[in-house]
């Protein structure tokens, strides 16, 4: 067993990169076998394949070696073991010390001795293989030790419709250079703002912070006047409903896919809520699987299945991170339409790069380069003839261009 744990060393982490290689290599060849027929040499696809087959046949083909060496000498000490014990046993029986019966039963007797621990060599060779396996169920089933990133359960409880302020915050990737630096805004109860900016301007990183996934590095997040790492997690954020741009849906039913926001609810609250948001098809089949990733919608209906979900879990502040991104004009409008009839009251904070309906928000925050360079409503923005300014009358050209073409 020592030899074989000695000479299969190594080889349980090779052999499930290699699986996990293969694994990955075949999902992205069948979810774009057409895109990679066309795009890429099917010679090639074959040439990929067969490489990492042979690193997996490699692998096994050294377990198989060893299994076999082990297996040969388990079975020579066996033999040389029943030869031994007979050398030794038939000069007693001659002689008369023991029975002739006894030689039969002492040569058995050591024999089935080796076949009681014949698998053990065995197990030895599939021992790292195992071990790694174990290792990489155990990474996703325990839970990870708290981090900067993490809060622990039994802080303040969330109960009512709070008002978040942050003050001064910072917050960097690397310790080095500012994503966030010295943001200062308030969300009072039933606000509307936008936050607005170019692209790698910090406004994701800013959701991050404000549903507590991230730890400002410098100033502070105050939820009610309490501090947003000493608030319970799950309290907090079971006020807050976030959609992000792209919405994940599960390969599963219209009703699975909803009860994520409200385990509880009836088929009725269901059907009612998906009429809500303009979605009456799927009200009248709740059991229609919606496929891979909600496949069978379009991207708009994807938004306003989020929107529902938001609308189902009853929460008071929604966070919406381009809620119409990558849509075409008429979508877009549908969904921002359904977005103000059904924000009843709400505290609304709307990420976007989109200036539409910028009239409707109380406040606007143009960030750049992580920090706030204007604040104001929309009127107060345009009459500034700041960053703002130039981004509003940009998009307003090109969307008369694309009108006129």
């Amino acid at each position: 067993p020592m030899l074989a744990l000695h000479l299969a060393r190594g080889t349980g982490k090779k052999e499930h990169k290699a699986h996990g290689t293969m694994k990955v290599f075949l999902m992205d060849q069948i979810q774009g076998l057409h895109d990679g027929l066309w795009l890429t040499n099917p010679k090639e696809i074959r040439n990929k394949f067969g490489k990492i087959q042979n690193d997996i046949s490699k692998v096994q083909h050294d377990n198989a070696g060893t299994s076999g060496l082990v297996e040969g000498l388990n079975s020579l000490l066996a033999n040389l073991a029943v030869f031994v014990s007979l050398l030794l046993a038939v000069p007693l029986v001659l002689n008369g010390e023991i029975g002739g019966v006894m030689l039969a039963a002492l040569v058995l007797g050591v024999f089935s001795s080796f076949e009681a621990l014949q698998g053990l060599p065995t197990a030895y060779v599939r021992y790292d293989g195992y071990r790694e396996a174990a290792n990489n169920l155990t990474s996703i089933t325990e839970p990870e030790k708290p981090s900067h990133q993490q809060k622990r359960n039994g802080g303040h409880k969330v109960i009512n419709h709070p008002k978040i302020s942050c003050c001064s915050v910072h917050f960097a990737y690397d310790q080095v250079h500012d994503v966030v630096e010295d943001v200062s805004f308030e969300l009072a109860p039933g606000q509307k703002t936008a936050i607005v900016g170019p692209t790698g301007s910090g406004k994701s990183t800013l959701i991050n912070l404000l549903t507590a996934f991230w730890e400002p590095e410098k100033g502070e997040i105050l939820v009610d006047d309490n501090p947003i790492g000493q608030l319970d997690p799950e309290s907090y954020r079971s006020v807050l409903s976030v959609v992000s741009q792209d919405t994940y849906l599960f390969n599963t039913s219209v009703r699975e896919n909803l009860l994520i926001a409200d385990a509880g609810a009836s088929d009725q609250q269901l059907e009612k809520t998906l009429h809500g948001v303009g979605l009456h098809l799927l009200a009248a089949d709740l059991d229609m699987v919606l496929g891979s990733q909600g496949m069978k919608l379009s991207g708009g209906e994807r938004q306003l299945f989020a929107l529902a979900r938001s609308l189902l879990k009853q929460s008071h502040i929604w966070i919406f991170d381009e809620l119409s991104a990558n849509m075409d004009a008429d979508t877009e409008r549908k969904v921002l339409n359904k977005l103000w009839e059904t924000l009843h009251g709400r505290t609304l904070l709307m990420v976007t790069h989109r200036l539409l309906d910028m009239d409707r928000m109380d406040q606007i925050l143009v960030i750049h380069n992580g920090r706030i360079n204007e604040k104001g409503d929309h009127l107060s923005l345009l009459n500034a003839k700041g960053l703002y300014y130039e981004m509003y009358s940009r998009q307003m050209e090109i969307s008369k261009l694309a009108d006129s073409t």
